[in-house]
């Protein structure tokens, strides 16, 4: 997780007391995500005064995940993940088999604390779907809170709120949050390449496609893996593109501006596709759909909106997350 800022010799020890006698532990920490690229910071203490740091062991360190679809859930995750660890690893060297402590992480992301919250080991592989996203480091999760002495539970708090407020006049938790998020922009800043999904503790089952974890849209994924090269190769004979031809096109692009249009458009715009007749286009709001296209490039926007459908179709949202309603995850 990267090398600790140690403020004090005789840390360890305050931490080894506090969980012996039943004292509260907190945890702070934030991710962030920027063009594929995660990081997560976090500061765990013994010492309930955050007021000063001679208490506290701090650090940052890039998030494991593919490129394209790592999330702040994801890097917000590991940094329940990275305290976990720490906390274990005292226990353990010190012998630590029980501790009556509360262990406190505040987040400011609620889906991250809802699955910290939800890692009861008689429950868990009731609820928890192992199709949804970044289910992999939430059973990590699990199985690091079941092998880690302590109670532990997260607290929101709300993130950015120095965006229109001094930060003198926050509380000490969201001052903390805040810090966090500047060693976590730091630490991404210093990692310019992605870090690969790795295998973690705890996991059930794990999926790997094109030399990589899947750990997020396994649905998608397993559609695209099995029907993309297909596709790619029929465009390619049918309009006689070479593979230089076919990389120029920005797919991403094409494939946002689908999945951004409401079903019932959606909808319309295939039946344009299957029909090839823009003129049948019966009202001005069915036009809008493509107007983003050159209206002189009909035949290969038809041609690259039939197979983006089959490549961007999503699926059931109930599907992802718990089988019981999940609640969406929100970072502030």
């Amino acid at each position: 997780m990267g090398p600790g800022v140690l403020n004090k010799d005789n840390i360890a020890e305050s931490f080894t007391n506090r969980l012996r006698i039943g004292l509260t532990i907190k945890a702070f920490g934030d991710g962030t995500v920027k063009d594929g690229i995660g990081a997560h910071g976090w500061h765990i203490r013994p010492d309930l005064d955050l007021t000063h740091d001679l208490l506290s062991i701090e650090s940052a360190a890039q998030t494991d995940g593919h490129q394209d679809t790592i999330s702040s859930l994801r890097t917000e995750s590991a940094v329940v993940l990275a305290a976990l660890y720490l906390i274990r690893a005292i226990c353990t060297f010190y012998d630590i088999k029980k501790s009556p402590s509360y262990i406190q992480h505040h987040l400011d992301n609620k889906e991250a604390l809802r699955r910290l919250n939800t890692t009861d080991d008689a429950t868990f592989f009731d609820t928890a779907n192992p199709i949804t996203t970044d289910y992999n480091i939430w059973a990590a999760i699990r199985d690091a809170t079941s092998s880690t002495p302590g109670i532990h539970f997260g607290t929101h708090v709300k993130g950015h709120q120095d965006e229109h407020n001094p930060i003198d006049s926050l509380s000490p938790e969201a001052q903390m949050n805040i810090r966090m998020d500047k060693i976590a922009g730091d630490c991404r800043i210093a990692h310019p390449f992605p870090l690969p999904a790795k295998a973690h503790l705890g996991n059930q089952v794990s999926l790997t496609l094109n030399g990589h974890i899947v750990t997020t849209k396994i649905h998608l994924q397993l559609r695209t893996a099995l029907t993309a090269p297909s596709l790619q190769d029929y465009i390619k004979r049918k309009e006689k593109w070479d593979d230089h031809i076919f990389s120029m096109i920005d797919w991403q692009a094409h494939g946002s501006y689908l999945a951004s249009l409401p079903f019932p458009k959606r909808v319309n715009v295939i039946k344009m596709i299957h029909k090839r007749n823009l003129a049948r286009c019966s009202s001005k709001r069915q036009k809008v759909a493509l107007a983003p296209w050159d209206v002189g490039w009909t035949k290969l926007r038809c041609t690259i909106l039939v197979v983006l459908l089959s490549l961007h179709q999503t699926s059931d949202p109930s599907k992802d997350g718990c089988h019981t309603k999940a609640q969406p995850h929100q970072s502030n």
